[in-house]
């Protein structure tokens, strides 16, 4: 058999629901990206995985750890080998072509943390690392669900190489979706806090604007973390605020000793057959429940020429790094300074192309250009540098990217902006923002703070019982 086998299932059951089967098995991931039927982009597909072939992990003492689930097998390595054993690793598995509705037909799914960039620049190789923390979290998948809100249908997709024991196990779980109980109910045993008191930030913010004048850069993306005690399960944390906050790319991750929950509006990169997008954010206005102050905040972010120079300076920043991977004359920006609309901010959103080189597969475009430019400054790696001894946090998931790669060729990964992590029992979110020359102190605090207030908030008064 060399095609995949399709199932069809019921689409009028909820993406959340199909994923609840799963949810609480290690390596289960739901890239979740039209709740609430969100038309802020065109990535119109959820897709839902667990049970991995193979894992792949990268630890925050460099050592890369390959697991075999099928064969009870493992082995470790150097890291900086990471991406020649993803690529061996995904060259194994039998290219299937993608079909209409079907992104994914088997491949990598997982995140690359901020911090991965150490493996990927010399320059870097110095970045803060949290210990027991992971620069790589990948599972290779031979199954998922693939829910299409384009076509309306949602199928179940076999790679024909799949365990015959692990696919009777995926549709034993998943006729038994409806019977699911919850786990230990989710609670917040503390409101949010900040690392670090404003006259911190002020500090940390005179830095940043000293190197600018200097010349040493013209942009920096300025962060603050966030943390609260919590107990119970993540996943009905994740349920509450898919519910309340649409974002096109968000997404559930669960592991044995963290979990991500990710609310991102904000693209990376994806390819389909060769082509090449990454839409960065940069520009951001808070939203008003008041329909005319809404549309007045929407056209002072449309006509801030701050706002504007920021994003320019990251759209010429990865229209570079598109012009090292992509053929010559083929970087195109077919939006600039579009305004993109979300649950609590508007945003200035730029989308540049470009047509991957002959010898550029997804592995190698991503690693190239990781991470992403709207989160780290520019000229990318002196901001990074910059970054790394102002501020006094790791950023782990946080600037970093989920997403799949696939074994026909595809890939699209987010930008992980407006995300949680759980671990030992806290919750971590991390907000920043772009300083440029012109930037205010003050304005740049509170714009850190409106981007992630409503997940806070969200969290915070259906969960925390003072």
């Amino acid at each position: 058999m060399d095609k995949l086998t399709i199932i069809t299932l019921d689409h009028h059951v909820s993406s959340a629901d199909y994923f609840q089967a799963f949810a609480h098995l290690p390596n289960a991931c739901f890239l979740d990206s039209r709740h609430n039927g969100s038309k802020t982009s065109n990535k119109t597909y959820d897709i839902i995985v667990a049970l991995p072939t193979i894992t792949l992990e990268v630890t925050s003492n460099k050592s890369l750890q390959v697991t075999d689930h099928i064969k009870s097998t493992s082995y470790s390595t150097e890291a900086t080998s990471t991406i020649e054993v993803m690529q061996k690793i995904l060259n194994q598995m039998q290219k299937i072509p993608s079909l209409p509705g079907i992104p994914f037909t088997g491949g990598f799914i997982g995140y690359w943390a901020y911090e991965f960039a150490c493996l990927l620049e010399n320059k870097l190789q110095d970045l803060q690392l949290e210990p027991n923390s992971y620069l790589v979290r990948q599972g290779l998948y031979h199954w998922a669900i693939i829910v299409d809100y384009q076509s309306g249908t949602t199928k179940l997709i076999l790679h024909p190489q799949i365990n015959t024991k692990l696919k009777q196990q995926v549709i034993s779980l998943l006729s038994k979706k409806l019977q699911q109980t919850q786990k230990t109910p989710f609670k917040l045993n503390q409101c949010f806090n900040t690392a670090i008191a404003f006259t911190d930030y002020q500090h940390k913010f005179h830095q940043v604007k000293q190197h600018i004048k200097q010349g040493d850069c013209y942009q920096v993306n300025l962060t603050q973390k966030f943390f609260a005690a919590y107990q119970g399960d993540c996943w009905i944390a994740y349920k509450h605020l898919r519910e309340i906050c649409s974002s096109s790319y968000s997404g559930y991750l669960n592991y044995a000793d963290e979990q991500i929950l990710c609310n991102s509006p904000e693209q990376f990169i994806s390819i389909k057959e060769q082509m090449i997008t990454t839409s960065p954010i940069k520009g951001t206005k808070k939203r008003s429940s008041d329909t005319d102050i809404d549309q007045q905040y929407k056209l002072q972010l449309q006509q801030s020429s701050k706002d504007r120079a920021e994003n320019l300076m990251i759209v010429d920043l990865m229209r570079n790094d598109l012009g090292k991977i992509c053929k010559i004359g083929s970087i195109n920006v077919p939006e600039l300074f579009a305004i993109k609309s979300y649950t609590n901010v508007h945003h200035l959103v730029s989308k540049i192309t470009g047509e991957l080189l002959a010898d550029y597969n997804a592995i190698k475009a991503l690693t190239s250009c990781f991470p992403g430019g709207s989160i780290t400054g520019a000229p990318k790696i002196k901001a990074m540098e910059i970054i790394n001894y102002i501020e006094d946090h790791s950023r782990n998931i946080f600037c970093g990217s989920i997403g799949y790669i696939s074994c026909c060729g595809n890939m699209d990964t987010n930008i992980c902006i407006r995300t949680l992590m759980a671990r030992n029992n806290s919750l971590y979110c991390w907000a920043g923002g772009a300083i440029v020359a012109d930037s205010n102190c003050d304005s740049e605090y509170q714009e850190s703070l409106v981007k992630v207030k409503h997940l806070l908030s969200a969290l915070e008064n259906e969960f925390y019982m003072s």
